[in-house]
């Protein structure tokens, strides 16, 4: 998956439950009335807790159900019956109702062929639906519009069965034409689409066929190892809607945020109801959605869901606390410990494990770098150096109030299957000064400090760039201090997350970075990253012809990973990958935080995963209690 995206980067009749009707008629007027009165009489209490103007108009939403759970118990209007191969999801839980989770920013698009932030690509993952999907809590790839597949021609092509039966979020029939569609789509030339790079194999496409309506033969360029991985990241989009214009614009230009929610039909378990962009997000539940419960009944179990766009993390955590949301799942340190000493009997926060998103450093090594420290940025004794100067300890202990993991790989510790067990670098300053003095730096006292000081006797200084974030600010704070210890002044620039990437990947014209990189659940899906020639290989981007051996050993073993089937040596691949990165030191891993969530008691069948969507990745079988 792009390494930009990653940072910036599956109905049916009520089941006769007793639940509150709505307010008819006039008692709806008095509801309104007394909802409005309590908001009166409670100005000052907002004003105190300084909840955002989302949170009233939130109020003023409810208001017309009498209650946050108060969707009408009504049976979904569904002209056609069951898919014969509709999905049996072995879950119990009660129809109706709705849950609320913040955004924190208005999402991009309704595309996901456009989604590349968080909050993006948690919208579309509630309305849209992949052809194969990876379990969130086993990491393994399970079936999803395709009911099963077969591996032929050794390995090189996969033959897909889809569901028979399955219909769009508008009704219309789900067949191997949109499939064909979809892939046509990622791979027009005019398309820039966010699933174009990583479906495009060594430079060579995918071929697909349409076998029959329920059939597709994928063909790929050679063994590709993860090829099941990869097609649980293909979406499929509704050809009956965009096939008279997608030759004429790109793909990812529909279904923009402007977009009539009848033009954003897709076969996930929710479709858009209503959109406004800068406050509420509503989402119905699909009637024509293709999984049913162990009783076979359709899903989800939910009515609606909610998503208000907050204006920040302050105002997510006061409407969780005040009982506005139902869901938060990014919740800061501070705000988890402060919920997590008052459990109650309402309100539960987890914590869910380290995430995917690792801490890293590194120094610039681009050819256009003009700069003497060059010579010692490109070095790996200097780089092993500042390994040894950064206490990691210390990080976890006081940016992370211990709410996160020592990196001791290029590689999430939550996903252990992949793990090389490697030991972290030591905090050992002297190590790190005598590593220095190898890479040809001497030391000197300067107003009784220690600095070190090139060849030309001039003091080697370090301008850390990273992006506008406290938690970011705190590490490069820490780290400041730790290269003061070894003779290293540095100096912090912080800009726009969006700006910082531009410098690395387009201008490199930078010095060092600290930023955060999201690692996808499969290796191979990082060979931009991993590989010389790599649009992301973000400490020399883009190489013509590696310009280090390792880096030449690393792109042949990306290479041979991939093509291996067998599981255990792909895994010896890249355990020797991970060795040569700890030992070149291009990136130097820090920390990687843990994933921090609340949720109501009154919210079932959540599992929290480290993967996102954290908490709302098996949204069909929530339910209210």
């Amino acid at each position: 998956m792009g390494l930009a995206a990653q940072w910036m980067r599956p109905r049916g009749k009520k089941t006769g439950e007793n639940r509150p009707a709505a307010c008819p008629g006039r008692m709806r007027i008095d509801c309104r009335r007394a909802i409005h009165y309590s908001i009166r009489q409670t100005h000052c209490f907002m004003n105190q807790l300084r909840l955002s103007s989302v949170a009233i108009a939130l109020l003023l939403f409810l208001a017309p159900g009498c209650g946050r759970t108060s969707s009408p118990p009504q049976q979904r209007a569904d002209a056609f019956p069951l898919p014969p191969d509709a999905q049996r999801v072995e879950v119990r839980g009660k129809f109706g109702g709705r849950i609320i989770h913040p955004l924190l920013r208005p999402p991009r698009s309704y595309n996901p062929l456009a989604a590349s932030d968080e909050d993006t690509l948690l919208v579309t993952s509630l309305t849209h639906a992949t052809l194969l999907e990876m379990d969130r809590i086993s990491m393994q790839i399970v079936p999803g519009l395709a009911k099963s597949w077969r591996l032929e021609n050794s390995g090189r092509s996969v033959r897909l069965q889809l569901r028979r039966g399955v219909r769009f979020s508008d009704g219309e029939p789900f067949t191997a034409d949109d499939v064909i569609f979809t892939f046509d789509a990622i791979y027009a030339e005019n398309s820039h689409n966010t699933r174009k790079d990583d479906l495009t194999l060594r430079d060579r496409k995918i071929t697909y066929t349409r076998v029959s309506d329920q059939e597709v033969l994928l063909d790929f360029p050679f063994v590709y190892a993860p090829a099941l991985y990869l097609l649980s990241t293909v979406p499929i989009l509704p050809r009956h809607l965009l096939q008279s214009t997608s030759p004429q614009k790109p793909v990812e230009t529909f279904m923009d945020p402007e977009s009539n929610p009848a033009q954003c039909a897709g076969l996930g378990p929710f479709r858009l109801r209503t959109a406004d962009a800068g406050e509420n997000i509503v989402l119905e539940a699909n009637p024509h959605y293709w999984r049913v419960d162990s009783s076979g009944k359709r899903l989800p179990y939910l009515n609606e869901v909610v998503l208000p766009v907050v204006s920040n993390r302050d105002s997510a955590f006061l409407q969780f606390r005040s009982g506005m949301l139902d869901l938060v799942d990014r919740l800061r340190i501070e705000d988890y410990v402060a919920l997590a000493e008052k459990q109650s009997e309402s309100v539960q926060v987890l914590n869910v494990g380290a995430s995917t998103r690792l801490d890293l450093l590194w120094v610039n090594q681009n050819e256009s770098f003009r700069s003497p420290k060059r010579a010692y940025f490109n070095n790996p004794l200097f780089r092993q150096g500042l390994a040894r100067a950064i206490d990691r300890k210390a990080l976890v202990e006081h940016v992370y109030h211990g709410q996160a993991q020592i990196l001791s790989e290029f590689w999430p510790p939550s996903i252990p299957r992949w793990l090389s067990s490697l030991p972290p670098y030591p905090y050992d300053p002297e190590g790190a000064i005598a590593l220095f003095q190898r890479a040809g730096l001497r030391v000197r006292e300067h107003d009784r400090q220690r600095q070190l000081v090139d060849g030309a006797g001039r003091p080697l200084t370090l301008t850390l760039l990273t992006n506008t974030n406290p938690v970011k600010e705190a590490i490069a704070t820490m780290l400041q201090q730790d290269f003061l210890r070894v003779g290293i002044q540095a100096q912090i620039s912080q800009n726009d997350a969006r700006a910082v990437i531009d410098r690395f990947l387009n201008k490199r014209d930078y010095e060092a970075v600290l930023f955060t990189l999201a690692l996808p659940p499969e290796p191979t899906d990082l060979q931009s990253v991993l590989k010389s020639s790599g649009e992301q290989h973000m400490w020399h981007p883009a190489q013509k012809t590696p310009a280090t051996r390792w880096e030449e050993e690393i792109d042949r073993l990306v290479d041979a990973m991939a093509a291996i089937p067998e599981p255990e040596k792909r895994r010896e691949s890249f355990t020797r990958i991970q060795q040569i990165l700890m030992e070149q030191l291009p990136v130097i891993p820090l920390t990687s935080e843990h994933i921090l969530v609340g949720l109501r008691r009154s919210v079932k069948n959540v599992r929290p995963s480290v993967l996102p969507p954290y908490l709302l990745w098996n949204a069909w079988e929530l339910y209210r209690d």
